[in-house]
């Protein structure tokens, strides 16, 4: 009968706490934000450095952030710089974005509209009463 069993120094129903595992040395901060700062997502870290999830969700999230500004920092400085290069499609991009510029379409019409107005015959004025009081029955007294 004998040998070891599983746990046997450990009180029955309590579980052992984890071992925590030891940190990945080639793992650094630095290195997460630099690829943050590539435009690297957290999948692309995880696969990079051959981690789990959540080792890189857990320690490095703001890590990670940093990072994204850095490079939203470069892609400003380049559009930028593309634009007092010369470039007149990033010109009118960052007017529309930064300066609150806008396309403003004008139209031009040339159409004049006379006003011809006539007064009515009294026998136009006559009928134009009658059905007026014809449709005020007809909505007074549904039918």
């Amino acid at each position: 009968m004998g040998g070891a069993r599983k746990g046997a120094g450990a009180p029955k129903g309590k579980a052992q706490p984890r071992a925590k595992a030891a940190p990945d040395p080639d793992i650094t901060a630095q290195k997460v934000e630099a690829l943050a700062a590539l435009g690297m997502n957290g999948t692309d870290i995880v696969a990079y450095f051959g981690t789990s999830k959540s080792t890189i969700s857990k320690k490095y999230a703001a890590i990670i952030e940093k990072g994204r500004e850095r490079l939203k920092v470069s892609l400003r400085q380049a559009q930028i710089k593309a634009a007092l290069e010369g470039s007149n499609v990033m010109l009118i991009w960052l007017g529309k974005q930064l300066l609150g510029q806008s396309d403003k379409i004008e139209t031009k019409n040339d159409h004049v509209v006379e006003n011809k107005e006539r007064k009515l015959s009294d026998d136009e004025s006559r009928k134009l009463k009658e059905l007026v009081e014809s449709v005020r029955k007809d909505i007074a007294s549904p039918k």
